[in-house]
């Protein structure tokens, strides 16, 4: 789109377009980050917002469109990409940029997911999901695990600005049915200015399984380069051995990259990294392995200031 794109209702992808699907190699906003967009193969949704990358105007391609088809005319004056229904891409690809060949004439330029973002898979890979903005971020909950034997899609969110995670992150590989679980995939956040975390980030394996295998935890990467990491915490149920019942308390948010087995053998635990200007504060970590003969994740706190790390 050569200007801002909205979305007011839902989105369900429901197959990959063998016709009209982009196939590119796209380099993210850092310069050394690839995303591999195959629509002619694999479900994918696909926005770009304030891009001199522009044909002529129209919708090309089959679908539903409710009420009707969107108004693709007029003159852009504004980057910004707003999702406000939910977003349902089951084992596909999630791409929302404003960032490709972009048009510097343009204001705006941030990327809000007011909902759910979902490619989960319940039978193989989860799909990846990108986020590439030249301002800020503001997502809700984004889903790309796995279940039953699968690994869990990437989770990138890049921006230019800051990144505000309202709800929360997953990308882990469970199994309740299946011999083994597969292994999370790495989330990664990097901003230019703040990350604000408010919900979990979970990419971690696990098997609910007697015997059963559970793969490797996925990397966590926070990274604000001229800002701060700040955890918000947020109510949520927890269990009481004092009282043998769940109790509802205040909690930071947890970074889960474990690897867990319920008896047989476990991968390691996924590293952890924090890299911010000043400080880093309100955050859990957990990155563990269950079986005597993996190992856990390794945890690297950096600063790119005087560094100040809290609770």
């Amino acid at each position: 789109a050569g200007g801002s794109v909205t979305v007011e209702g839902n989105i369900r992808i429901t197959g990959a377009d063998a016709e009209n699907g982009i196939v590119e190699t796209v380099i993210l906003s850092d310069g050394t980050t690839v995303v591999e967009i195959d629509g002619k193969n694999e479900p994918t949704l696909d926005i770009r917002a304030g891009t001199t990358a522009v044909g002529t105007p129209g919708v090309t391609g089959a679908g539903t469109f409710s009420p009707g088809v969107p108004d693709t005319g007029g003159t852009g004056t504004r980057a910004d990409i707003t999702i406000e229904g939910n977003v349902n891409n089951n084992g596909g690809t999630v791409f929302l940029t404003n960032q490709y060949q972009p048009n510097p004439a343009l204001v705006g330029g941030d990327i809000t997911v007011g909902s759910t973002i979902n490619t989960i898979n319940i039978s193989g890979d989860g799909g990846s999901i990108t986020i590439d903005a030249r301002g800020n971020i503001t997502t809700n909950n984004l889903d790309s695990g796995s279940f039953e034997g699968g690994n869990g899609g990437a989770i990138t969110l890049m921006a230019g600005g800051n990144i505000t995670t309202s709800g929360s992150l997953f990308s882990g590989s469970y199994a309740t049915v299946a011999s083994s679980s597969g292994d999370g995939g790495a989330i990664t956040l990097k901003a230019g200015g703040n990350i604000t975390v408010k919900g979990d980030l979970n990419s971690f394996s696990g098997v609910n399984i007697q015997s059963g295998k559970s793969g490797t935890g996925g990397e966590i990467l926070l990274s604000a380069k001229d800002g701060d990491i700040v955890g918000i915490p947020f109510e949520a149920s927890i269990y009481d051995d004092k009282t043998n019942s769940y109790v509802t308390k205040f909690r930071n948010p947890f970074l889960n990259s474990f690897s867990v087995a319920e008896q047989g053998s476990a991968g390691n635990g996924g590293n952890v990294i924090l890299e911010a200007q000043n400080n880093v504060s309100n955050l859990d970590i957990l990155t563990l392995s269950s079986y005597e003969n993996a190992k856990a994740g390794d945890v690297r706190v950096e600063g790119f200031g005087d560094l100040s790390l809290n609770d």
